[in-house]
């Protein structure tokens, strides 16, 4: 054994602690006496500093973490992060003003009065930022506007005969205004090969209206139209099938009208 370098102990160790700073020995009892050996309490008080400091950082880096900012949508007064860009105007809007109708695209820049906010927008913002919208090359209107966001839906809701080939198929909405029109607008597609006959054959019996499909019966008789942008009525031909009609597009609603034969 070994005796303790303590000077007021001396007591013999068989099991002596051996101390890493000053390399003096020492017994069990005195092995952490901090008076015996200065240079370990120095060494030791700044160790332990170093562990608070780092404990703090972390607990800032944890409590505190670095937000993102996303860019903001471009309508006045709506602060909410940009979801899409529109393949109009070209400007980016949020997920509550991403379609045309939404943020008046092709419009002049809407009035400042905050009427304009979207119900998701939350509380206008009031940074000083260019929010106003470009005005676009080509001016759409309304309508044509309108027309396109219609055809769209048309095009991703309609159903019909599995049976008939993806490439054949052309997608119509079809609206009747009369009396039993429950199951109208229809969105369905049809085979572009078919007759104008047969597709208001078919038209009608979705609707449920063959009751009015009796010329004989009823003194007039059904007929499909077509009204494009320009006011225009067209009438779908019978005979003809749905792809000689130049003046129909794949999403275009036809309208169940009725003509009166008793004149």
């Amino acid at each position: 054994g070994q005796h303790c370098d303590e000077p007021y102990c001396h007591q013999l160790e068989f099991l002596p602690f051996k101390c890493v700073y000053c390399e003096k020995t020492f017994c069990k009892d005195h092995r952490h006496n901090e008076s015996n050996c200065p240079e370990a309490s120095s060494k030791e008080k700044k160790k332990e500093e170093k562990q608070s400091d780092s404990t703090g950082e972390e607990e800032k880096s944890t409590t505190q973490p670095k937000i993102l900012k996303r860019e903001a949508c471009h309508l006045k007064n709506c602060n909410l992060p940009v979801f899409l860009v529109c393949s109009n105007c070209k400007e980016k809007f949020c997920m509550g003003h991403r379609l045309f109708e939404d943020h008046r695209c092709g419009e002049e820049d809407p009035e400042e009065d905050g009427n304009d906010v979207h119900p998701s927008a939350g509380k206008p913002t009031t940074k000083n930022r260019n929010l106003t919208i470009k005005k676009p090359k080509i001016k759409m209107k309304s309508k044509e506007i309108q027309l396109k966001v219609d055809r769209i839906k048309t095009k991703m809701n309609a159903t019909g005969d599995k049976g008939v080939p993806v490439e054949s198929r052309f997608p119509l909405k079809i609206e009747f205004h009369g009396e039993g029109n429950q199951k109208f607008p229809l969105r369905v597609y049809f085979d572009k090969n078919d007759v104008g006959g047969r597709i208001l054959d078919s038209a009608v019996r979705q609707g449920g209206i063959e009751h009015l499909h009796d010329p004989f019966k009823n003194g007039f008789r059904l007929k499909l139209t077509h009204v494009d942008l320009s006011e225009t009525v067209h009438e779908l031909s019978l005979s003809k099938p749905l792809r000689d009609n130049s003046y129909l597009s794949p999403g275009d609603s036809l309208i169940i009208a009725i003509e009166d034969q008793s004149t």
